[in-house]
């Protein structure tokens, strides 16, 4: 039995829909931990629904009974590594076998990005739990660029300060994908870290270009100051601590920290990363535009 934690976010849906999509008569049965029944609405059919919070323990408990594996992935929060720690301890007690976690790329101590210092205290803690494991680390996801989604309709502008920076930016996707493979063989991915990235690094100018060329939707890189970013981020309502991380990301894009391109995607999932071009095929209804030909 697998249980996927964090099922109705954006990655554990997506790893919901490929293992439905790969499954057979004979398929380890899947097991979705879901805080709220209601929002469950648009996973695939045929998982086991559990409900749960990793922050009251007591309630997700019973979601891991004949659970083997466990895939992770939490939503950025300041109960991040408490939330993971509960899920640890727990997973030990009921004899789990194998967690997969999603963490961060450049997760460090010394990270000057709070969340990859929270990310690396969870995976410590992962790896001190007695528990196989195994870590994705990705780096930006394409589908950050659906948040620029109204701005594009409305004035054709990305407003980031990035300069002419460039991050391997990578489809969500293909993190499903490694985690597909993984799940399926985990003694061979027991105590690895996987470094996801997508095959070529881009610019926000280089992303704008084929989203114009690619859709017909008119759309430029204004590489605004970080301050006019933060006060853009703020008035979306995006938390204080992650408007803080997301300028120090933009820095570091700016300062090369994001370019390089790992080859983990193509040997783990077995495939070749998605393209930013495909990627803005795929959704181009979350662009405002129809499926393009």
């Amino acid at each position: 039995m697998i249980l996927v934690v964090g099922s109705t976010g954006n990655i554990g849906s997506e790893l919901l829909r490929q293992l439905a999509a790969a499954k057979s008569p004979t398929s380890e049965p899947v097991r979705a931990l879901v805080r709220s029944p209601e929002k469950a609405g648009d996973l695939p059919a045929g998982f086991e629904l559990v409900k749960g919070d990793l922050g009251d323990p007591a309630t997700f408990e019973p979601a891991l009974e004949g659970v083997d594996a466990i895939f992770v992935c939490l939503n950025p929060s300041p109960d991040l590594v408490l939330l993971h720690k509960n899920l640890f301890t727990l997973a030990k007690r009921h004899k789990v076998k194998h967690i997969v976690k999603v963490s961060v790329l450049g997760a460090a101590a010394d990270s000057p990005v709070q969340i990859a210092r929270w990310h690396h205290e969870a995976d410590e803690a992962l790896k001190a739990s007695g528990i196989a494991w195994t870590i994705l680390q990705p780096t930006f996801f394409m589908q950050n660029l659906a948040g620029f989604a109204p701005l594009i309709a409305a004035q054709g502008i990305i407003p980031v300060p990035t300069g002419n920076g460039k991050a391997a930016v990578l489809d969500l996707r293909d993190i499903a994908s490694v985690a597909v493979k993984i799940l399926a063989k985990r003694e061979q991915h027991a105590g690895k870290t996987y470094v996801l990235t997508g095959a070529y690094a881009l610019s926000f100018a280089d992303m704008a270009r084929e989203i114009w060329s690619v859709l017909g939707q008119r759309c430029e890189h204004k590489d605004v100051t970080p301050a006019e970013a933060e006060q853009g981020m703020k008035a979306m309502g995006i938390p204080d601590f992650f408007v803080a991380d997301m300028l120090t990301l933009y820095a570091g894009m700016k300062a090369g920290w994001m370019a390089d391109v790992s080859d983990h995607v193509s040997l783990v999932g077995q495939r070749s990363p998605r393209s930013f071009g495909e990627f803005v095929r795929d959704n181009a209804q979350v662009f405002g535009v129809k499926q393009p030909s």
